[in-house]
């Protein structure tokens, strides 16, 4: 199973200096299995395959124009899409739904963490948020309403825009209450991107029962010099784990 997560910064087809092609041309040429893009449109995609997308974040024009915080698409077909994940959850953040391979069911949940200063500026006054605090509402969720629900199931893949550095290396701060949250919603799972750059925040979880045969780094600048996006993103080789049977 190949994995490609990568925030695409909005780039669309009116992006200026062909970005927008040779991002998706970048994209296609890793030919993924399962893709997640996060601020992101459809159209930046493979062809053939299906495509689905969260509710509307409240992005504004952005989302008006097709845009959406989360677009996962499978190279099959996609059953069981849940949109909500929970009502605590920040809106238009979140995707969820299956993908059979090989006749084994694989769980996918597309996810954009709140970054630092989510509403917290005026405009959202008297309803603003402190700094990090829809990032706590966030993991809060998760660990409480949405991930209980795939604890004993196999082959699960969370990955998306975290907007956390793991381990923290300033963003956010070592120890501060959403590195905690962090800790505890993720405590259990494998993400194998931990590390693989000070500075990165597009991470890929998964269940236990599966493992990384090869990661690939995706430089948010193409070879040309030309910045396609303000996040640099990864693809990953992930395999199922095989038990050794218990002797009889």
């Amino acid at each position: 199973m190949r994995i490609l997560n990568w925030n695409t910064q909005w780039l669309g087809p009116r992006s200026r200096g062909g970005r927008y092609q040779a991002a998706r041309a970048l994209i296609a040429g890793h030919e993924a299995d399962v893709v997640c893009l996060t601020e992101a449109r459809a159209e930046l995609m493979p062809s053939g395959g299906q495509t689905i997308m969260s509710e509307r974040s409240g992005a504004g024009a952005i989302e008006n124009s097709g845009g959406r915080k989360v677009v996962l698409w499978s190279r099959r077909r996609w059953r069981n899409v849940d949109t909500l994940g929970s009502p605590e959850l920040p809106e238009g953040r979140f995707v969820r739904a299956e993908t059979e391979v090989s006749g084994q069911t694989w769980t996918f949940v597309g996810k954009c963490i709140p970054y630092h200063a989510y509403r917290t500026g005026e405009a959202w006054i008297p309803n603003r948020l402190k700094a990090w605090e829809g990032a706590c509402r966030y993991l809060d969720a998760l660990r409480e309403d949405v991930l209980p629900k795939l604890r004993n199931r196999e082959r699960v893949v969370l990955l998306g825009d975290f907007n956390l550095q793991i381990p923290p290396f300033g963003y956010p701060r070592a120890g501060s209450e959403v590195d905690q949250k962090r800790r505890a919603t993720f405590g259990g799972w494998l993400i194998p991107t931990s590390g693989i750059h000070r500075g990165f925040i597009d991470h890929v979880a998964m269940s236990t029962d599966l493992r990384v045969d090869c990661l690939r780094f995706i430089s948010k600048i193409a070879p040309d010099g030309q910045r396609l996006s303000d996040h640099n993103g990864v693809c990953l080789d992930v395999e199922i784990v095989i038990q050794p049977k218990a002797p009889a």
